[in-house]
């Protein structure tokens, strides 16, 4: 929330749509308040598609959202390959305090040292984590190549 309206961060593939098609499709909802950019470079090529009164500079608030609070606070929990179900129950710890749930398999306990080790040394992964069933095998195959050369 932002002074009363919902904020709302979308990410697009510019190669699909652009900054114009999706405020006109908000619009269309009466959804499309303006665009917030946080410089005035952003805002000039925001200006390519948007009126200047559809455009505010605002710095990104300084909170943390609660979905975000596992990758903030608990990185070495967040890269690791949790199903959907065991990153909502440990975002929600993370998030609100208490007892850290135990949802984590053996197989992960036994990863996690080196994914914290890893990680304090200043290395971070450069992809987000897979937690549909689909992928999460191929993530932790990505992963686990990734922690042997570091």
């Amino acid at each position: 929330m932002a002074g009363g309206s919902e904020v709302v961060e979308v990410e697009y593939d510019p190669a699909r749509t652009n900054l114009a098609n999706l405020a006109d499709a908000l619009k269309q909802q009466s959804s499309f308040y303006s665009l917030i950019v946080q410089s005035d470079e952003e805002k000039k090529q925001a200006g390519r598609w948007l009126g200047p009164s559809e455009i505010r500079i605002k710095p990104r608030p300084s909170f943390i959202e609660s979905k975000y609070s596992l990758r903030s606070q608990h990185p070495e929990l967040y890269y690791l390959d949790l199903t959907e179900e065991q990153a909502i129950r440990l975002n929600a710890w993370s998030y609100f305090g208490g007892s850290q749930p135990d949802v984590l398999r053996e197989d992960q306990e036994v990863l996690l040292p080196r994914l914290r080790s890893a990680l304090q040394s200043g290395q971070t992964p450069v992809w987000i984590p897979e937690r549909d069933p689909r992928g999460r095998e191929e993530y932790r195959a990505r992963l686990l190549q990734w922690l042997d050369s570091n």
